[in-house]
């Protein structure tokens, strides 16, 4: 009987420990709003922000005081058009900083400034979208928001989800994703998505796109993952061809492993997906189950010759 219960004891602290350690692994990757809600310097960064003049009544029917607009006009004759989100806090606009380094290479860039704690999440940025390309004549554009300045930190996870973006949204790749929606064969070209889903947002929008799915606000932040579901819409995620499993991919990438395979042209090299837990962190893993394996052996042992 004492074996017994000493067995289900046991069968215990190992259920407590995986389940410790698995929240270990998932929490960062929540997405946990910033805990320190420093307000003052949150109004500081978004004043310091200076608005173009767009007639803001005329785009969202309301006098939203919590966006500001910037216009950055590139150097390029025909540029691509970008429309990035920007959420204003400390990680917000570092996040912007370097987005901003390889955007402006090939992209007029229209940053939409939210103050934080963001609670438009992705309205301003895609109803701006949609009202360039009623207003300017504007085909298709790349939208882009400040992936991970929501977070309680800049975790590696949305630091490699951006380094992919950078990898798909430039030359010679960004031409595969463009192609598809000059020779309308889709309404919407992404990355990765699981049905109808634009995983994570970054995605090339047509005109066609926005007419089929009007931009109005919602208090739930994911349902502007899912906002192009209309069945008229076609989507088309260019990696997710290649992947079994697309949308599970949030601490997969960095720089060693996007290799490159080889192909007849650039236009043509895809990526490959590795598996998501580097090697070293799964033996960190293993070895601190395996020592709290034997402290809690020794522990029994312990209890049984001082109790039984």
């Amino acid at each position: 009987m004492i074996y017994f219960i000493s067995h289900i004891q046991m069968n215990s602290f190992y259920f407590i420990i995986c389940f410790v350690i698995y929240l270990h692994h998932i929490y960062p990757y929540n997405n946990t709003r910033i805990s320190n809600n420093n307000y003052i310097l949150n109004d500081i960064l978004f004043d310091s922000i200076k608005e173009d003049y767009y007639n803001f009544t005329n785009i969202y029917q309301y006098n939203y005081s919590t966006i500001k607009i910037k216009r950055y006009i590139s150097k390029k004759t025909n540029p691509l058009i970008c429309v990035f989100g920007v959420l204003v806090n400390d990680y917000g606009l570092k996040i912007e900083e370097e987005i901003s380094q390889w955007l402006f290479e090939e992209y007029e860039v229209y940053k939409i400034y939210q103050k934080y704690p963001g609670i438009l999440y992705e309205y301003p940025a895609l109803r701006f979208a949609q009202w360039l390309t009623e207003n300017k004549n504007i085909s298709f554009l790349l939208y882009l928001h400040t992936k991970g300045a929501t977070h309680t930190n800049l975790k590696d996870g949305d630091l490699y989800i951006r380094k992919f973006w950078k990898k798909e949204f430039t030359k010679p790749r960004n031409f595969i994703y463009i192609s598809e929606i000059l020779h309308n064969n889709y309404d919407i070209a992404t990355p990765l998505t699981n049905g109808k889903m634009t995983w994570y947002n970054g995605m090339y929008i047509s005109k066609r796109a926005f007419k089929l799915n009007n931009i109005i606000p919602y208090k739930y932040r994911f349902i502007y993952e899912y906002y192009f579901s209309n069945n008229n819409t076609k989507i088309k995620g260019i990696v997710a061809e290649k992947c079994n499993d697309p949308w599970n991919y949030l601490n997969l990438f960095n720089d060693k492993q996007l290799i490159n395979k080889k192909g007849n042209s650039s236009e043509n090299k895809v990526f490959k997906l590795v598996k998501p837990m580097k090697i070293k962190y799964k033996m960190l893993y293993l070895i601190m189950i395996l020592i709290l394996i034997m402290i809690l052996k020794e522990f029994l042992k312990f209890y049984n010759k001082r109790y039984i």
